[in-house]
């Protein structure tokens, strides 16, 4: 029996799913609809930009020309609606690149499924308007970003503190204690990982000295007697304490920008356009959930 050609089982053989095959319908959608919104940020862009060199064309013509208020005002117009399109554009293809990058590191090989937001978080058509709306959720949203940040330069407890510089002077010296060697001279021969220093013997003596302050145990005795100057600073938390406030903020703003992201559509959906935020969570902006 024949076998048929790489054309023929090409033809038969069905396509080779994609990642996108395994998101639900819905989301499937929406990046679709994401993609248009790109596109369309593109031509727009483009379309400007020609009619805004027609007009640097126009003004250019005659110095008459260049001099009248009128064209020197609608090449203004033409010079403002295309920085805005170039704006939108640059800004839908960062998107772009984000949602590319969470396809690729966050749903591939994972369980995704259609977030379902609570009815409370649900956008109702009488409130105020949706541009009031997302000002004042990126209000909210930027607070937490600030205790996040805050939440990660909290410091540690005093006993984490002084456990912590404890341990760092004591490996410290671990690393730079000198190996001391006195020859039959009297001389003493100071290595540092560079080949051993000689001293004269008249500065044999120091020999002593040297070794009390590399010891341990002036180093213990160093320390104990700075401990008692280390406070309790306010804020102060351990590291687990420090992710776990981390991870509920940061659960906090995902909620919050889900809710931005419904208002959004529906302000889409009548018309409206709010231009999304660059670093929005790509999960929110997609509507879905990766465990």
């Amino acid at each position: 029996m024949a076998f048929p050609n790489a054309a023929a089982r090409a033809a038969i053989a069905p396509p080779p799913p994609r990642p996108t095959d395994r998101l639900p319908a819905r989301v499937r959608a929406k990046l679709t609809r994401l993609h248009q919104d790109a596109q369309d940020a593109s031509d727009n862009m483009s379309n400007l930009t020609r009619k805004l060199n027609a007009e640097i064309a126009r003004s250019s013509m005659s110095e008459e020309a260049g001099r009248d208020p009128v064209n020197v005002e609608a090449l203004e117009r033409a010079r403002d609606r295309q920085r805005k399109a170039h704006e939108a554009f640059v800004l839908w293809r960062t998107l772009q690149n984000r949602i590319n990058q969470f396809m690729g590191a966050g749903l591939v090989g994972q369980v995704c499924r259609e977030y379902e937001p609570p009815k409370k978080a649900r956008v109702r058509v009488d409130a105020k308007p949706a541009k009031d709306q997302v000002a004042t959720i990126r209000k909210n949203i930027e607070s937490i970003k600030y205790e996040i940040e805050a939440a990660k330069r909290a410091p540690l407890p005093r006993k984490d503190r002084e456990q912590r510089a404890r341990s760092y002077l004591q490996a410290l010296v671990e690393e730079s204690r000198p190996m001391l060697t006195v020859a039959k001279t009297g001389e003493v021969n100071i290595g540092m990982g560079r080949g051993p220093q000689r001293l004269p013997p008249e500065l044999s003596n120091l020999r002593l000295v040297l070794g009390a302050a590399i010891s341990l145990v002036g180093v213990e005795a160093a320390i104990a007697s700075m401990l008692p100057t280390i406070e309790e600073l306010p804020g102060a938390m351990t590291v687990s304490q420090r992710n776990a406030r981390i991870d509920e903020l940061r659960a906090q703003m995902l909620e919050l920008e889900r809710e931005e992201e419904m208002i959004i559509d529906a302000a889409q959906a009548d018309g409206q356009t709010i231009l999304r935020r660059p670093d929005v969570n790509i999960a929110a902006l997609l509507g879905v959930e990766v465990r």
